[in-house]
């Protein structure tokens, strides 16, 4: 009977408030890191559509689907020089991405 009590009065444990509050510390890390691993997937998925964007908009126009445009580009110098020289403009169909060649 004596072991008994001499357990019960024992303080070397846990007790019940230390375990929730470690506990709710545990599933607050977890939470966050659930978080970081949906955000950087989202970024990944969103950089990755981009990239493919890119690469088609040069596919587009590397294939030449679209007649160029005439244009010409200006160089100024600090003297006040300028040469302007004669370019082919390729545009994408939707013109968001464009290339020039000279002629």
């Amino acid at each position: 009977m004596k072991k008994i009590q001499e357990i019960l009065k024992e303080t070397k444990g846990e007790t019940l408030v230390e375990v929730l509050v470690g506990s709710l510390l545990s599933g607050m890390a977890l939470m966050t890191l659930f978080f970081m691993i949906q955000v950087s997937h989202h970024l990944i998925e969103k950089g990755n559509r981009s990239v493919q964007a890119s690469y088609d908009a040069f596919n587009q126009i590397e294939k030449q689907e679209m007649e160029p445009e005439a244009g010409t580009i200006t160089i100024k110098d600090s003297n006040q020089m300028q040469v302007e020289i004669e370019v082919s403009v390729y545009k994408t169909k939707d013109g968001k991405l464009a290339v020039y060649a000279q002629k």
